[in-house]
Formats: C-alpha cells, structure tokens, sequence
C-alpha cells in the first residue's frame, strides 16, 4: 500500500510544478510503452470485432491512451513553459527591484 502511495505522489508532482529532466525522461520510458499497448488494443478491437468484448476493449484502449498521451503532455510542457527555480529567482528579483 505504501509504495501505490509514493508512486502517486510522485506524478502527482511531476505534473504539479516544473520537473527535472530526469523525470521527463522517466515519464516518457514509463508512458510510451502504455500509450502503444493501449492504442494496439484499441486498434486490434476494430481490425477484429468479437460483439460487445470489442468495444469495451475499444474503450479501454482509448482512455489509457487518453490518461497516457495527457500525463506525457502535461509534465512535458512543465519542463519547457515553466522557468527553472534559479531563473524564477532571478526574474522575481528584478521585479520588484523595478518597482
């Protein structure tokens, strides 16, 4: 139980605030395997229809690869659109120097 928690707490922070590459890297190794096994499935459930089964696959597919292309997008451009901590530090000095 202890370990689901620290996994969660850990995206909850890469895609709260800005990440170290690191954790870019580690996101896309973790997330692109999922966003191509999810899209196989959702593409197979329409190459070979078997009923209702295929379009719950179909489904599933499609929200794993919604979750994993969302995650990889948001910690991405966190990394890219959020200035690093010295930076910040630096643009907020001359701020309120300004001022």
């Amino acid at each position: 139980m202890k370990a689901i928690r620290l996994e969660g707490a850990l995206f909850q922070k890469a895609v709260s605030s800005r990440p170290k590459l690191i954790v870019v890297v580690g996101v896309w190794i973790i997330f692109v395997p999922w966003l191509v096994a999810s899209g196989a499935v959702a593409i197979s459930s329409i190459l070979y229809p078997d009923g209702f089964a295929s379009i719950v696959f179909f489904c599933v597919g499609m929200a794993l690869s919604f979750v994993a292309v969302k995650i990889m997008f948001t910690v991405t451009h966190n990394y890219v659109a959020r200035p690093a901590p010295a930076d910040a530090d630096r643009i907020g000095t001359r701020d309120k120097k300004e001022a």
